[in-house]
């Protein structure tokens, strides 16, 4: 980084690496790409087993008696 002076004004100039403020290697996107298919793997896992598990919940239970509830009398 370095400053001139232009017309009475300072005037800053910075490399490309300084300006992004990051370095030029590409372990940032290597480390999204490997991490974001690894996290929905993850979610999707807890998703399947949490569906596999509802006969544990006693969902099935509250929905039998809300249907039954609802059901007109005949």
């Amino acid at each position: 980084m370095h400053h001139e002076r232009a017309d009475g004004e300072d005037v800053i100039h910075v490399s490309t690496t300084e300006a992004r403020s990051a370095s030029r290697s590409r372990l940032n996107r290597n480390v999204l790409l490997v991490s974001l298919p690894l996290v929905v793997l993850f979610l999707a896992a807890i998703v399947v087993f949490g569906f596999l598990d509802t006969s544990q919940s006693g969902a099935d239970d509250v929905n039998g008696v809300n249907r039954a509830q609802s059901a007109p009398a005949s």
